[in-house]
């Protein structure tokens, strides 16, 4: 009813009509899970992290499993610096509802974030153990063995990334920047066209296509694909 109507509201931008539906239906119900999340969500955006935290908090009491609310909440934390306390959320959502992939992801970027590469690794294991072929999970730890410099580590996931997904243009690029940070510029290049043969608008794949041209003194070269490609 109302709850739905303020969710369509506030998705158009009439974040008036919203708030005054939801207090509509608050009145009536003060503990109506969509209205209170609606309304942290209204409280986020005002910049009221504490609002969004004591209404986020109800609906999760009641609702433990509530993914949407969860999240939320732990982004009002982050957005108040608590971080350990959004981790905290997150920990206990996961729990709640440990097929929700998002949260573990969450969780992982918070811990990444904040310098723990270990726990954030141990977390996307987590995620990659109920769903081997999360794609974002295995771009994370990608990332984060880049960060480390773990290059053979970070050509493994790029293997992953390839199996899981065939037509994957990611899992040819990733490769790609391994081989080009390690200065096998030929290999680099054999890695970039492949992601370009499988999506030929891709413009990352691309600029470092030529970059290894260049880097190998192959101006002719990359002068040629750029051609090619601008046909």
């Amino acid at each position: 009813g109302k709850s739905r109507l303020a969710v369509v509201k506030a998705r158009k931008n009439d974040l008036e009509g919203a708030r005054k539906l939801v207090d509509e239906v608050l009145t009536d119900n003060p503990r109506d899970g969509d209205a209170l999340s609606l309304r942290g969500t209204l409280h986020l955006n005002d910049g009221d992290a504490a609002g969004a935290i004591a209404d986020l908090r109800t609906v999760i009491h009641d609702t433990p499993g509530n993914v949407g609310a969860t999240r939320l909440l732990a982004r009002a934390h982050l957005t108040n610096k608590e971080n350990e306390l959004a981790v905290d959320v997150l920990k206990q959502g996961i729990q709640a509802n440990p097929n929700a992939t998002v949260l573990g992801l969450d969780l992982a970027n918070i811990q990444a974030g904040a310098g723990k590469f270990d726990d954030s690794l141990a977390t996307l294991e987590e995620v990659l153990k109920k769903n081997p072929k999360e794609l974002a999970a295995l771009e994370s730890k990608f990332r984060i063995f880049v960060y480390k410099k773990d290059w053979d580590q970070a050509a493994a996931v790029a293997e992953q990334m390839k199996n899981v997904q065939a037509d994957s243009v990611k899992g040819y690029h990733f490769a790609g920047l391994v081989q080009q940070a390690k200065g096998n510029f030929e290999a680099s290049i054999g890695e970039f066209q492949s992601a370009l043969d499988r999506a030929p608008d891709a413009v990352e794949p691309l600029s470092q296509l030529v970059k290894s041209h260049l880097a190998l003194k192959q101006k002719d070269q990359a002068v040629a694909k750029l051609k090619e490609v601008i046909k």
